[in-house]
């Protein structure tokens, strides 16, 4: 069994990190804020032509890189069991739940589904609110899952 928490950015990972709470942990980067997000129902199409958006706004880091990262981000999400457990962590600004809604929405594609806790708090996680709050959680069920893909408008992404 994996124990996976994922954040929305590297500054809440470095703070979870001082908690010494269980689990590896998996950032899901704001990296749907800007540029076009592709109109495809392939993955690493998605992937790609997002890499190439990402380059543009951040030409510092190679296209290659962004891509790795990405579909680094994705194998991760879309290898857990229902074995395996996955805690998410958010805010809830409008771009923290445009995130979640798209990780959500990919988990509802899945056939087996990992055991998914979310964790949503109005504020910017820190080593003081992960151990506050880790306990915390709501349950993510098949319904809720189903509803995310529906607002989304796509069964495949």
């Amino acid at each position: 069994m994996r124990q996976i928490n994922l954040f929305n950015e590297d500054c809440a990972a470095n703070e979870w990190r001082l908690c010494q709470l269980p689990g590896d942990f998996l950032v899901w980067r704001k990296n749907y804020l800007r540029g076009k997000l592709p109109d495809t129902n392939d993955l690493s199409e998605f992937n790609r032509i997002r890499s190439a958006e990402l380059h543009k706004i951040a030409p510092e880091f190679p296209e290659t890189d962004i891509l790795r990262d990405l579909e680094k981000m994705h194998d991760t999400l879309l290898s857990l069991t229902p074995c395996d457990q996955l805690t998410l962590w958010f805010d809830t600004c409008p771009y923290d739940q445009i995130m979640l809604t798209r990780i959500l929405a990919l988990l509802a594609n899945r056939k087996q589904i990992p055991q998914i806790t979310l964790i949503q708090k109005n504020l910017a996680w820190n080593k003081n609110a992960f151990l506050k709050y880790h306990t915390h959680g709501s349950t993510i069920t098949t319904q809720n899952l189903n509803q995310a893909k529906k607002t989304l408008g796509r069964d495949d992404r």
